[in-house]
């Protein structure tokens, strides 16, 4: 019977001699990052239109909750993945690989992020925490681009405080703070082609098809799947606002849906290497992917993994337990959300834009590889949506408070005397 061996063990073995380098820190080789932190997250959040004193607090906080992650977690690598990503990334130094623009066209996901730890590595250090502190830089960025997305698609909702809630929600600190791995960078991209959707929706076409194409660059190389969904998401939502906003007449409306799906054909024939038997051979491989066994258990997993009840302190994962707690305890929150984001806002095709991509991710790894994809990590890259229907939910709630109130008060009243009376009419029978 053949010896199963833990991928963790097999990453420490494979990489043992890397490992022993870029580990362990002392305090000159931490000092770098905290400072990169502090200084890149205060001008991000003045770019994201916080004041001053705002944009001091949000990257102290960060880089004293980078510190402390430091002190109590000591970033040792938990999962095959991180040790991957930056011991491949140490090995890639040697280079020439410092054009970023270049990063997502020369090979696969596992390695395109490695090769980004290889560009912050020179700058940062030669050490683990590196691309961390590039991750926590890329919470703020998503958390500044965000809220501009906020101010122009809810003006109802408090776009500032919207701010500090996605960019401090337990979730984000985990994933961002603790890890290194490729999820925060991949949620930072799913923001922009947010922001790149509300720019179309507010008629600067151009700029905004110029951020949705980089966007798509970057993550393809990451995940190639979300940006296939993303882009045809993109040009569905861009053509039929532009069509519903004109007035343009079917022959029209026929033309723009060829030359939609030609772009959408030629975008996927690049992305994949201008080969058709590549781009045969990458349908087919997702499609034999896909299982239909147990569906109701893999969609609701999607959602609900991990169950903070099963979170073992000695495990890898062990600091997701604060985000596992998070998720459930606001899961009403995040329901009531949906349809006040619906309801209050105009842009209709923004929500169809976030809310579709969320579905369409939810079904794809609820089905893929029976479920086994349906862990918090695909889930992350939901998560600006995600935050977005757990604040607005929580938004309703402090509204309809003194309703609810009033209502938990009715209840109890009449509940009291339902009690009070139920003896006296058994007397009388």
């Amino acid at each position: 019977m053949p010896t199963i061996i833990d991928p963790l063990t097999f990453y420490r073995a494979l990489y043992a001699p890397v490992i022993e380098q870029i580990i362990y820190c002392n305090m000159a080789q931490f000092l770098t990052p905290t400072v990169f932190i502090l200084s890149i997250g205060y001008w991000l959040a003045r770019l994201g239109r916080l004041s001053q004193k705002a944009s001091i607090a949000v990257s102290s906080l960060k880089g004293m909750l980078f510190v402390f992650c430091w002190c109590i977690y000591n970033y040792q690598p938990n999962t095959g993945d991180d040790i991957a990503y930056c011991s491949t990334g140490h090995h890639l130094q040697c280079y020439e690989l410092w054009n970023i623009f270049t990063i997502c066209w020369l090979s696969p996901s596992e390695v395109c992020y490695a090769k980004l730890n290889a560009c912050v590595m020179p700058f940062l250090g030669n050490v683990y925490i590196a691309p961390v502190a590039f991750n926590v830089t890329c919470s703020i960025a998503a958390a500044a681009i965000s809220k501009s997305i906020i101010e122009y698609v809810f003006p109802k909702l408090k776009a500032q405080s919207f701010f500090f809630f996605f960019a401090f929600c337990p979730s984000m600190l985990a994933w961002s703070t603790a890890y290194n791995l490729k999820e925060t960078f991949l949620l930072l991209l799913v923001v922009l082609f947010a922001k790149a959707m509300q720019l179309f929706l507010s008629g600067r076409y151009y700029i905004a098809s110029i951020i949705a194409c980089f966007a798509c660059w970057m993550m393809h190389g990451i995940r190639f799947y979300s940006a296939f969904i993303l882009m045809i998401l993109y040009g569905v939502c861009a053509v039929v606002s532009w069509i519903a906003k004109n007035r343009i007449s079917m022959s029209r409306i026929i033309v723009c849906g060829c030359i939609l799906s030609a772009c959408i054909f030629f975008a996927t024939w690049i992305l994949w290497g201008c080969d058709l038997d590549t781009y045969a051979l990458k349908i087919s491989a997702t499609l034999n992917c896909f299982s239909i066994s147990s569906p109701l258990k893999t969609l609701s997993l999607f959602w609900l993994h991990p169950l903070p009840l099963r979170l073992r302190l000695s495990s890898a994962y062990r600091i997701l337990f604060a985000s596992a707690v998070w998720t459930w305890a606001l899961l009403p929150f995040c329901v009531v959300g949906v349809r006040k984001l619906w309801c209050e806002t105009e842009q209709k095709f923004f929500c169809v834009f976030i809310f579709g991509f969320a579905v369409i991710m939810w079904i794809f790894y609820a089905f893929a590889i029976d479920g086994g994809l349906s862990s918090p990590r695909q889930r992350f890259q939901l998560e600006f949506t995600i935050a977005l229907c757990q604040f607005a939910g929580i938004c309703w709630a402090i509204e309809k408070w003194p309703l609810i109130k009033e209502s938990l008060r009715e209840w109890r009243t009449s509940f009291g005397k339902r009690r009070v009376t139920a003896p006296d009419k058994i007397a009388l029978l």
